[in-house]
């Protein structure tokens, strides 16, 4: 399957190198130089599916996903991790697809094959569920009964926190402190506006499993 990618880094020999194996592969690949124009820009319609390769060191490749997470939701990222400093496992979510040390182009090239990369995986492959939704927390993916339900990034967080915490009433306030980066400034109407597109996509297969708790927050399970 041919991708159109988009390379963002600080190192110019390996994108050479980087352009010329995707290129071969049949791949369309952009340069980013300048990533607040990436960030600001609207999401054209056909974005779902479009990738990001991030080749930065590894304290910028997190403050970088963490921001594309936050405002392109609809970017797959792929880090590049350029020096010696490990990623720690407690930030492999922020990537849909981690390039090992040393970097072997299969592992990638494989990995776009399928039409998307692959989620990077622990040692603890867990699950969660509540009512009828399991969620494969290491691939990142989310079914209700036999469909596959479709959520960005974001939208995955969100409901893995309402899902592992279903005993309880989860404000708006915790949602943005657990689900966002840092920092960022997120109002309580964007969150409803979040949570209200998780439900359109749960709700295409069965009953509403997310419940408003007026003025306070949300909770997984069954109710208005």
């Amino acid at each position: 399957m041919r991708h159109s990618l988009l390379i963002h880094t600080t190192d110019p020999e390996f994108y050479l190198i980087l352009r010329y194996i995707l290129e071969e592969a049949g791949h369309i690949v952009d340069l980013v130089p300048n990533l607040d124009v990436l960030l600001h820009a609207t999401p054209p319609s056909d974005a779902k599916g479009n990738t990001i390769l991030l080749c930065l060191a590894a304290d910028d490749l997190l403050r970088t996903s963490s921001l594309i997470k936050k405002e392109r939701p609809d970017l797959r990222i792929v880090g590049f991790p350029l020096g010696d400093k490990p990623i720690d496992e407690a930030n492999l979510g922020l990537f849909d697809h981690l390039v090992k040390r040393p970097f072997n182009p299969l592992d990638l090239l494989n990995s776009l094959q399928f039409g998307e990369v692959s989620k990077p995986t622990s040692k603890n492959h867990k699950r969660v569920t509540f009512a009828d939704v399991e969620i494969d927390l290491a691939a990142m993916r989310v079914r209700r009964g036999d469909a596959d339900i479709t959520l960005s990034a974001l939208h995955f967080r969100l409901l893995v926190h309402l899902a592992k915490h279903a005993d309880r009433v989860v404000s708006r306030d915790e949602l943005i402190a657990c689900c966002w980066p840092t920092g960022a400034i997120v109002e309580p109407r964007t969150v409803d506006i979040h949570v209200g597109r998780i439900r359109q996509a749960l709700n295409q297969s069965g009953a509403n499993v997310i419940r408003t708790v007026r003025s306070i927050g949300y909770a997984a399970g069954n109710g208005r």
